[in-house]
């Protein structure tokens, strides 16, 4: 048996380039892992994928991605030999439809997981192929670090240092269809450049990060959900440094410079507002993060 911790992201820049041929968008986004996780249990049985999860609502097999990721493991490490048989139980904490990547991260975690499970059959390499042919964010969670500038739809990757903050996330009682999200997007090839947040984060200055959030998809989800631009009025009305959506949606986070200043702002927000989750970059120190 093997467990895998499985981490949310946080998208802290998103530009909405260009619609592709394929259906597809270009992009270029900053994305973060941090410290909120799904919890991943890989074991082998006789026959099939089995795949359990603490939550009822999260979609199963065929739909579910984390299944879909065995079956396509199992397809191309054992195209000669009889495969074994795999019981997958997720243990979820990720909102759903949230924009903050559960099903890729719980894709990618079983896609390693299961290499390590069964003696490594398969190189890196082809691992981030099937990652990107399970979705544009999947590839995402194959980074060395725990920051990247995306391009492309996602899969092109460019490894970021590991930038240390504080965010209190606040998921609404309702979620955003991601594809539905990029359809009523405009997009634009003119825009901003992140280089000027990816150099606040790199200094570690929190606050000046937090006036440089950008999101094209926001702008779009809040038309239809209004209740997201008042998450983010109330995050700032609480200390946040900076505000924004997180990916598609609905998911809304607030930045903070420390663990004190983050519990402190998720204490001074309205208890009706949503679900709250006080959380790290993956790159915050980690006497912080366990403290």
């Amino acid at each position: 048996m093997l467990e895998v911790e499985c981490p949310a992201k946080l998208n802290l820049w998103l530009r909405v380039l260009r619609r592709r041929p394929d259906g597809y968008h270009d992009i270029e986004s900053v994305a973060c892992l941090i410290s909120l996780a799904d919890h991943l249990r890989l074991s082998t049985s006789q026959d099939g994928i089995r795949l359990t999860c603490s939550d009822s609502s999260v979609p199963s097999p065929p739909h579910n991605l984390a299944w879909r990721a065995a079956d396509a493991f199992i397809s191309a490490a054992f195209k000669n030999s009889k495969p074994p048989g795999i019981c997958i139980h997720l243990q979820k904490r990720i909102p759903m439809q949230a924009g903050m990547g559960g099903a890729s991260t719980d894709a990618a975690g079983t896609l390693m997981g299961l290499n390590q499970l069964l003696g490594e059959p398969l190189d890196n390499r082809t691992l981030v192929e099937l990652a990107q042919q399970l979705g544009s964010d999947v590839p995402l969670f194959f980074v060395k670090t725990s920051a990247a500038l995306m391009r492309g739809r996602g899969e092109i990757l460019e490894p970021l240092p590991s930038p240390s903050f504080w965010a209190v996330v606040v998921k609404p009682p309702f979620g955003v269809d991601t594809g539905w999200a990029y359809r009523n997007c405009t997009p634009s090839e003119q825009g901003p450049s992140p280089r000027d947040l990816l150099n606040a984060l790199a200094s570690g200055d929190i606050e000046k990060a937090g006036k440089l959030l950008h999101n094209d998809l926001q702008e779009a989800v809040e038309r239809f959900h209004p209740e997201i631009a008042g998450l983010r009025s109330e995050l700032m009305r609480a200390g946040a440094r900076g505000a924004l959506m997180t990916g598609s949606g609905s998911a809304v986070f607030g930045l903070a410079a420390n663990r004190s200043e983050a519990e402190e702002i998720a204490r001074r927000l309205p208890p009706d507002c949503g679900t709250v989750f006080v959380v790290s970059s993956l790159g915050a120190p980690e006497d912080e993060r366990n403290g």
